[in-house]
């Protein structure tokens, strides 16, 4: 497997957006990039996870629930927590099945959501981690 690269983007945070669905992940990488973000796009939370053990920077992970592979994006959300509790998680995906998703999470989104709201969201947390903003809310 091979490790995805990042796009270059103005420093507004670097966001790794692990959904197996082609057009989701485009379309959202795309708004997220045109929001400034630097993208990293994984096709499954194997990929996801290789990405976050590797060199580069992450600093939101915005995953599906369901991805084909080892893992899914509920694994993954562990693995985050886990070894990496500094990066922000969104969950863009069908309905939880597991009600504590949502405690471990930084927001949740369920399918179909408006990406532009997933952005702005993502847009904040990231804001509110450089201190740029004082007040949460929650998605």
């Amino acid at each position: 497997m091979t490790v995805p690269t990042i796009s270059h983007a103005r420093d507004r945070g670097t966001i790794l957006v692990a959904e197996d669905e082609i057009i989701t992940r485009s379309t959202l990488a795309q708004f997220l990039r045109q929001a400034g973000h630097a993208v990293i796009e994984a096709n499954s939370a194997d990929e996801a996870a290789a990405v976050l053990h590797s060199a580069q920077r992450v600093d939101l992970v915005i995953t599906d629930l369901e991805t084909p592979g080892r893992l899914d994006g509920v694994d993954l959300i562990h693995l985050l927590r886990a070894d990496f509790p500094q990066v922000r998680v969104i969950v863009a995906a069908g309905p939880a099945k597991d009600p504590a998703i949502r405690r471990k999470v930084d927001g949740l989104f369920e399918k179909p959501y408006p990406v532009e709201t997933v952005v702005t969201y993502a847009t904040r947390l990231l804001a509110e981690r450089d201190g740029n903003e004082t007040h949460t809310e929650t998605a």
